[in-house]
């Protein structure tokens, strides 16, 4: 494949012998060449290392057969990366050996005297593409090694992987197992904790049971008492916003109050009231914390325990064990306080008429019980007790009139009482109750006696 190359400069070193003229004037008349000169070997490697030719003519009849070998071989040995060829001048007259020596010994090509330009821009152009295509393969191929090395090197890195990846898998494959062997037995354990649960709540019922019998047979006189209670603690507690969890605590905890009653000795339990000594009233007041004390060695019962111990505890700070006031009282203490007391109230003889006692709990709000819970209990007597009252209706704000009379207290939710049973209502009281209404809601509608 050849090319011309007009815009393209072509270095071009003479080495001859003798006087070069002639040859210089030949290529200086021709564009695209540039033309050094050499007459010696030392002056031929030092002037190829800095001009870096292109192409190499020696003139081999000047400097000689043996001359022009050696001038090849220095030339060669040299390095010199640029030379795409080395040629050579012969004698028209040289014959077929000298001509094979010459290129056995490192010339690329040879010319006969005398040679004209278009010749040698011929032959160069040939020997300058091949310059280039080796250029270019030692290229590709140092890209091709390169390639092959990263292309090694990435085949050891995915053997590693590949190993690493074998390992995870399998330590995967074990853990799975494991996984599998822990399901099924945090499921065994499960089952077996569901099943150790209702065996313990079936154990923690029975218990309640049997003390709930324990307690009837010891209190013969007021029998259903524990059971009345607990009705009405889980109504009340319900009205009040207990979680489920906590009103069937209160309800365990209400049939369980009375179980101190059974430490309490038969010579002191048999006495009439009238008969009792200050140390026998003493017993009975300790009797719940005693109980209490009782049921928190009884798994599952620790939180009703709590309740009732603190049973005796008065709204006013007059109570035992701790002597605390309203809400340092626990909550479900207070409402467990109120539904023994209101059971207590409704049982006596001769039993009094249901809309009586919202009246005799009012004289209790404050002082043995926490007001919130005497408004609600008053609630429960007209709702829920024996069916609805016929002589209290239940009536909104808007609807009171002067000359009602008030049914049940009223008070609002923090407690405060504003009137009691019985209270004859005013122009003036129904404005003040339209009024406070406005600023602090009622906690229920408002019972009033009927005509």
């Amino acid at each position: 494949m050849s090319r011309k190359r007009p815009k393209e400069l072509i270095k071009l070193l003479y080495v001859c012998g003798r006087e070069s003229d002639g040859v210089v004037k030949l290529f200086s008349g021709h564009q695209g060449w540039v033309v050094m000169t050499s007459d010696t070997l030392s002056d031929t490697v030092s002037t190829a290392r800095a001009g870096n030719p292109d192409i190499v003519v020696v003139d081999i009849e000047s400097v000689g057969v043996d001359g022009a070998v050696t001038m090849v071989s220095s030339l060669r040995g040299a390095g010199i990366n640029s030379i795409a060829a080395v040629l050579g001048l012969l004698d028209p007259e040289s014959g077929d050996k000298q001509r094979c020596e010459l290129l056995g010994s490192g010339f690329d090509d040879l010319f006969k005297t005398p040679s004209c330009v278009t010749e040698f821009e011929l032959r160069a152009g040939k020997y300058l593409d091949n310059r280039e295509l080796e250029q270019r393969f030692a290229w590709k191929t140092d890209k091709l090694d390169n390639a092959m090395a990263l292309l090694k090197r990435f085949k050891t890195e995915l053997g590693k992987t590949r190993r690493a990846f074998s390992r995870e898998k399998s330590l995967l494959h074990n853990s799975l197992k494991q996984i599998n062997m822990m399901t099924r037995e945090r499921d065994r354990l499960r089952a077996e904790v569901q099943d150790l649960g209702d065996r313990f709540q079936k154990n923690t019922r029975g218990i309640e049971q049997i003390l709930g019998n324990m307690i009837e047979s010891r209190n013969e006189s007021n029998k259903g008492h524990s059971r009345r209670v607990a009705d009405i603690a889980m109504a009340v507690g319900d009205r009040m916003g207990l979680k489920e969890i906590d009103r069937e605590t209160l309800g365990t905890a209400a049939r369980l109050h009375e179980v101190g009653l059974l430490f309490i000795p038969d010579s002191i339990f048999a006495k009439e009231e009238g008969a009792l000594t200050e140390y026998d009233r003493d017993r009975f007041r300790k009797a719940p914390a005693s109980g209490a004390a009782f049921l928190k060695g009884c798994p599952g019962l620790e939180r009703a325990a709590d309740i009732i111990g603190h049973l005796n505890e008065n709204a006013d700070g007059s109570g035992w064990p701790k002597g605390l006031k309203r809400r340092y009282i626990p909550l479900m203490s207070r409402i467990l306080a109120g539904a023994d007391l209101l059971d207590d109230l409704a049982t006596t003889e001769p039993r009094p008429c249901v809309d009586t006692i919202p009246g005799l709990l009012e004289a209790f709000s404050g002082v043995r019980l926490d007001p919130r819970v005497v408004n609600v209990l008053e609630h429960y007597v007209l709702t829920c007790m024996n069916g609805y009252s016929t002589t209290v209706k239940e009536v909104g704000l808007h609807q009171l009139e002067p000359g009602m009379t008030i049914g049940a207290g009223v008070f609002t939710y923090t407690g405060t009482k504003l009137f009691s049973a019985g209270a004859v209502l005013t122009p003036e009281s129904i404005t003040m109750l339209m009024r406070y209404n406005k600023e602090y809601p009622l906690a229920e509608t408002v019972f009033i006696k009927a005509e």
